[in-house]
C-alpha cells in the first residue's frame, strides 16, 4: 500500500476501477496509482505505487541477514467450539483480520496511531519489502521496525508485511511467466516470512491489465498460498476494486479467494491526483457495485474493503485530517460530477470537497467513511481496512468500529 493502493474499477463496460491495505518515492503519500488500465477501458487508474515516506527509500538485504525476529503472536483463530462435556453448540468467535490498515507513506506518523490505537488492529501490513527484477525482494529503510513488531505482538495483532511489486508490471510478469519462475519466487517469500517469524505476507502486485496476466497471477498465489499454510503462515492481497470481471485483467476473484486468506479491496482512487480531472475519490455506488460483485459470488467472508484516508487535487494529496483543517468547517458533501463523469455514471454519495490556496481538494471525512463501511456491511463484507495509518479523519475509528465492532 505503499502505494496508494488504489483505483478506479471498471464501470458499466467501459472504465476500469482499480482501487486499500498502496511505489517507491520519497514522499508521504497515499499509495498513487501509476499504472495503465486496460486500453479498452475508458478511465481507470491502473495501479498503485509504494512510498517509503520520510526515513529513506529502499535498501537490499539478503534472505536470512538482519532484521528483528520475535515469536508470532496468535494466529488468526477462526470458529472456536464451546459448551459442555456434551458437545454443545459452537460459537463462532469474531472473525480476526477483520479491522486492519497499511503502514506507508509516513512511518512515524503511522507508528504513532498503530501504539494509540492497538486495540483497534487485529492486522497490520508495514511496507517493508520490494519485489526486484530478478524475483527476489529488498527490504524498505524501516523494515522489521521494533516498534511496530512490539506493539503487534503485544496486542495480539497479525503481522503481515506487504511485498510491494513495483511501480508497473515488469517485475511481476517476469515472475509469473514460467512454473520454474513462480515455484523460485514462492520459495523466496515462503523464506522471508519463516526467516523474519512474520505471521505471513500481505501481496500488493499491481498493473496486471491484460487476460494474459491471469494464469500466472493465480498460480502464483495459489502455490504460494499452500507453501505458507504449510509452514503455519497467513497470505493476504491487496487487489484494484473491479466492479465487473471482463476476464480483461489479472484478478481472477474466486480463484484468489480459494487461495487467499483476505482479500483487500482497494476502494479508492476513483479519481486521484494523478486523474486528468477530480471527483470523489470512491464514490458509492462504485463502492456498492464492487461490493455486491463479492456478495453475488458467495466470497464475502474473504474480502476486506480498502478505504482511503486522503484528500487529492491535482498533482497533491493531504491526509484526510489535514484536508479537513484546509478546508475548515463549512465544506461542500454533495456533486453532481457523477452523473456524467467519463469514468464511469454512480450514485457520489457523501462527497466532500472545497478549494483551498492549493486548489480544488477532494476527500474522506468521517461520515463518508461510514457510508463505505456500512455498504461492507451490507453486503456481507469480511471487514474494512484503511490507507493508510496516520491523521486519519476525526470519527474514522468510531465508523468503523460501529459497522465491524
Amino acid at each position: 500500500m505503499v502505494f496508494k493502493l488504489a483505483a478506479r474499477c471498471s464501470a458499466v463496460v467501459l472504465a476500469f476501477a482499480l482501487c486499500a491495505c498502496t511505489s517507491s518515492k520519497n514522499s508521504s503519500k497515499p499509495p498513487v496509482t501509476t499504472g495503465t488500465p486496460d486500453p479498452s477501458a475508458t478511465g481507470g487508474n491502473g495501479a498503485t505505487t509504494p512510498t517509503t515516506g520520510e526515513d529513506g527509500g529502499t535498501t537490499t538485504t539478503g534472505d536470512d541477514d538482519g532484521g528483528t525476529t520475535m515469536p508470532t503472536p496468535p494466529g488468526d483463530g477462526g470458529t472456536t467450539p464451546t459448551g459442555g462435556d456434551d458437545g454443545g453448540t459452537t460459537n463462532p468467535k469474531p472473525p480476526t483480520h477483520h479491522r486492519c490498515g497499511w503502514m506507508n507513506d509516513n512511518p512515524t506518523a503511522a507508528k504513532a496511531s498503530l501504539v494509540a490505537n492497538p486495540d483497534f488492529f487485529d492486522a497490520i501490513h508495514p511496507y517493508w519489502w520490494t519485489l526486484t527484477a530478478a524475483g527476489n525482494v529488498t527490504a524498505t529503510s524501516w523494515v522489521d521496525d521494533a516498534t511496530v513488531i512490539s506493539t503487534a505482538h503485544a496486542h495480539a495483532i497479525t503481522l503481515m508485511p506487504l511485498v510491494y511489486g513495483g511501480d508497473d508490471a515488469t517485475a511481476i510478469r517476469a515472475v509469473i511467466a514460467s512454473p520454474s519462475s513462480i515455484a523460485a519466487h514462492v520459495q523466496v517469500l515462503v523464506n522471508l516470512a519463516v526467516s523474519r517469524h512474520y505471521d505471513g505476507l500481505e501481496l500488493d502486485y499491481e498493473h496486471l491489465w491484460t487476460k494474459e496476466d491471469r494464469p500466472g497471477f493465480t498460480q502464483l498465489v495459489t502455490q504460494l498460498g499452500a507453501a505458507l499454510h504449510a509452514q503455519g503462515k497467513q497470505l493476504s492481497l491487496a487487489v484494484p476494486a473491479i466492479d465487473v470481471d471482463y476476464g480483461v485483467d489479472g484478478y481472477d476473484y474466486k480463484a484468489l479467494a480459494a487461495a487467499a486468506d483476505v482479500i483487500h479491496l482497494m476502494g479508492y482512487d476513483f479519481h486521484g491526483d494523478f486523474s486528468d480531472h477530480l471527483g470523489p475519490l470512491a464514490p458509492l455506488g462504485w463502492i456498492d457495485a464492487v461490493n455486491a460483485r463479492v456478495q453475488a459470488a458467495g466470497l464475502g467472508d474473504k474480502f476486506v474493503l480498502g478505504i482511503g484516508n486522503y484528500g487529492v487535487g491535482l498533482g497533491w494529496y493531504a491526509v484526510s485530517a489535514d484536508a479537513i483543517s484546509m478546508c475548515g468547517a463549512n465544506y461542500a458533501t454533495t456533486t453532481t460530477h457523477m452523473q456524467s463523469c467519463p469514468y464511469g455514471v454512480y450514485n457520489a454519495g457523501r462527497s466532500p470537497h472545497c478549494t483551498t490556496s492549493k486548489g480544488d481538494l477532494w476527500f474522506e471525512d468521517g461520515a463518508s467513511i461510514a457510508e463505505k463501511a456500512n455498504s461492507a456491511k451490507a453486503h456481507g463484507l469480511r471487514g474494512v481496512a484503511y490507507y493508510d495509518l496516520g491523521g486519519e479523519a476525526p470519527g474514522l475509528f468510531t465508523a468503523l468500529r460501529a459497522a465491524y465492532p
